[in-house]
């Protein structure tokens, strides 16, 4: 049968074959076009068919790499660049470029990754045997004896690699950087000047120099410089942005209003001068002109209207207004429905909110967010906000380093990564982070105040004293600065002046639960429980009273054995919140301290309704209905905590007792016990659960092996010394096999 083709099919089948035929060289030339016209996706797409037409295809991988790094695409770019380095040993400039990707991931990664570090000193010594005086092996032997804190030997590398190819900026910012560390602070300063003399456009300079100036009390110096960086860069708005913060930071307001005036009054050299200011305020908690500078340009230019809206929420996010941020976000939605970052403020508002079930939603939206938007260092950082505020600060570590890793400058992650440390009390871990934060942003007061957190927790009192004492000259009336000043005469039971600072910034502002709280630590630490008594139940009758006054009044109150008063602060907070998984869950557990198990167990059934997959409030009320003989609903409940928090060890501990006295599967029980005690070997409880399931079992020696220990350790818990009691009565009186 003869078959007749239409021109279409015919000339698809042409194409076809001719596709098939074209060769790897035709699809390499065809990205290298694209790549020259920008069309960098296109490249990558071109390179890709000709490395599937000839896997060997170094020339291929090496422009594919460069094509993925304009895209942004750091991880692929690796692998291209290290796949052409393996096919083309002897390309020089394929193993610079693949080096200058790997030391930027390398310095960017607080891990300090061994897999490049080792991949780094091979292609370093490489170089260098191709070539001794060669500026990139030099420049990377440098960088790397500097990471590992070998600064004479950093220096001696940065000088030959300075000899090698002279005055290189990026090199001579490193170099003056590990002088400084060195405490060779006149070689610095002049190798700093030469560079500004010879790059008088090259800002990172102009800040490595101004902070040293700052830390050596050489304030007018410091001033000059930042003069110098704006006469030298007369239309970059950062320059003048950090001089303003220079004379905020040193209390000089008119200063500070003229520097930001340079920007306001030249619209034409500067259209985003709004913006700029209004960042530069919210930056700083100055909310109030912040928002008039966003509304400003918001009114003048409709084409930038929804950046600068999302600018107002931010603002109002920040200080808790989630009603007006919410109304903002209204405002967004309307000038463009279906915009991703709309989605992402919303999300912001659920996270400031609160509450399991919005921290949830909020971390769903993040997540779907960053899979559709991977590069997006900011959405990352709020996915990692997320994952933190739900209890999940593996997760959160990870997405910090991620945000880091796509934004080398981007300071949040790194200030969030701190506070993480700092909560983890690695104190080192801390400090480097703040480190990196402040060499990034020279006199930022957050990062100092977590680097001064850091040294006080580390026990380095002595360089913690004069860092406060400038950050008090700098901004004596900062509320963040006096409740440092106060944590430095708490930890070193000054309790006096910590008292007084405390309660200034407390009586200036009684929204503010920091000094609240600390103003209770520094009574608890000075044995004045009762007077910390007084003074909240005084503070509870003000109308204005924030809810940290009674949640800080009931914890006093269970410390005193005031169940009552505790029990009455709870009930007064769910009137204003009843839908509180949190307040229930508290209220449960004075009920029950206070042995009201019906009570308690109504407010973890409230607890559990509010909040239904949140798994602390359902393993107290599986305890509270143990506690009230309902076991067969408490071994269930058990379970379903296992099921959202896997490595539950409580929960597999008081599963384990319930099975094992309600008759249940005793070989499941010691296998969750035992489980428990690998996660928390010591706690007393899991051990005597285990000696439990042995007696159970029949198992007298194994029982009494565990028993005995615990029983001796602790010699006043009646239930342990019951325990082995009854254990040694039966290897009395039951015969041994």
């Amino acid at each position: 049968m003869q078959h007749i083709f239409r021109p279409l099919a015919v000339s698809l089948l042409i194409a076809l074959l001719a596709s098939c035929g074209r060769s790897p060289d035709y699809y390499y030339n065809r990205g290298k076009d694209f790549a020259a016209k920008g069309k960098y996706a296109d490249a990558v797409l071109n390179y890709s068919k000709a490395i599937q037409k000839n896997p060997s295809y170094g020339e291929a991988f090496a422009e594919l790499g460069q094509a993925e790094l304009h895209l942004g695409h750091t991880r692929q770019a690796y692998d291209a660049l290290t796949r052409a380095v393996q096919i083309l040993p002897k390309r020089r400039d394929i193993k610079v470029s693949l080096a200058d990707l790997a030391l930027g991931g390398y310095l960017a990664d607080q891990r300090r990754p061994k897999v490049l570090y080792n991949q780094l000193t091979k292609i370093s010594d490489e170089l260098l045997a191709e070539a001794p005086a060669s500026y990139e092996g030099l420049r990377i032997k440098a960088y790397l004896a500097a990471s590992d804190n070998q600064l004479d030997k950093a220096l001696e590398f940065f000088e030959l690699a300075n000899t090698a190819k002279p005055m290189q900026p990026a090199l001579v910012l490193a170099w003056v950087d590990v002088l400084f560390r060195a405490d060779q602070p006149d070689k610095g300063e002049k190798l700093a000047l030469e560079l500004i003399q010879k790059e008088k456009t090259y800002g990172p300079i102009y800040d490595v120099l101004a902070r040293q100036y700052l830390a050596r009390n050489r304030t007018p110096d410091a001033e000059k410089l930042l003069q110098t960086k704006i006469a030298n860069n007369p239309k970059n708005a950062g320059a003048a942005i950090e001089l303003a913060t220079f004379y905020l930071q040193t209390g000089r307001q008119d200063q500070m209003k003229a520097a930001l005036g340079r920007l306001l009054n030249n619209p034409g050299d500067f259209p985003q001068a709004r913006l700029d200011v209004g960042d530069f305020y919210a930056f700083h908690q100055e909310w109030d002109p912040a928002i008039e500078q966003y509304r400003l340009g918001a009114d003048a230019d409709s084409k930038q209207k929804v950046v600068y809206l999302k600018r107002i929420t931010n603002v109002y996010l920040a200080q808790g207004k989630g009603e007006q941020a919410s109304a903002i976000v209204d405002q967004i939605r309307k000038e463009k429905p279906d915009d991703d970052e709309a989605r992402a403020v919303e999300a912001s508002l659920l996270l400031k909110a609160g509450g399991s079930d919005k921290i949830n939603r909020a971390l769903t939206q993040f997540q779907d967010l960053v899979k559709r938007n991977p590069d997006n260092a900011v959405w990352l950082f709020n996915l990692g906000q997320a994952y933190a505020a739900n209890g999940d600060s593996k997760s959160a570590v990870a997405q910090f380093q991620a945000a880091i890793q796509k934004r080398p400058d981007y300071i949040p992650p790194r200030l969030a990564l701190a506070e993480i440390s700092l909560s983890r009390r690695d104190y080192q871990q801390a400090l480097q982070y703040a480190n990196d934060a402040l060499r990034l942003r020279p006199g930022l007061v957050r990062a100092m105040l977590l680097h001064s957190a850091a040294l006080i927790g580390s026990g380095k009192y002595g360089e913690a004293a004069p860092e406060l004492a400038r950050l008090e000259k700098a901004l004596p009336r900062s509320p963040d600065v006096q409740l440092q000043l106060a944590a430095f005469d708490l930890v070193q039971k000054r309790f006096k002046p910590a008292e007084e600072r405390y309660r200034k910034v407390y009586d200036e502002d009684p929204k503010n639960t920091r000094a609240l709280a600390g103003l209770i630590e520094t009574y608890s630490a000075s044995n004045r429980l009762d007077e910390a008594f007084r003074f909240l139940t005084n503070e509870s009758k003000k109308p204005a009273a924030v809810p940290e006054v009674r949640s800080s009044l009931a914890q006093v109150a269970l410390r005193l054995g005031k169940n009552d008063v505790a029990i009455e602060q709870y009930k007064t907070m769910l009137q204003s919140n009843p839908n509180s998984a949190e307040l229930h869950e508290r209220l449960g557990s004075v009920y029950s301290r206070a042995g009201n198990a019906q009570d308690a167990l109504a407010q973890y059934e409230s607890a559990t309704h509010l909040a239904p997959q949140d798994p602390t409030a359902l393993a107290f009320l599986a305890s509270a209905l143990e506690n009230t003989g309902r076991r067969p609903e408490a071994i269930a409940d058990y379970r379903r905590v296992l099921q959202m928090q896997p490595e539950n060890a409580v929960a597999m501990n008081n599963l384990a007792f319930l099975i094992a006295e309600t008759g249940g599967n005793l070989d499941e029980a010691q296998d969750l016990v035992q489980r428990a005690i690998k996660k928390a070997p010591q706690q007393p409880n899991f051990s005597d659960t285990l000696g439990w399931i042995y007696l159970k079992k029949g198992h007298i020696d194994a029982a009494l092996q565990t028993f005995r220990p615990v029983a001796q350790k602790y010699p006043q818990n009646q239930t342990f010394q019951q325990h082995l009691a009854l254990a040694e009565a039966r290897m009395k009186t039951e015969p041994r096999p």
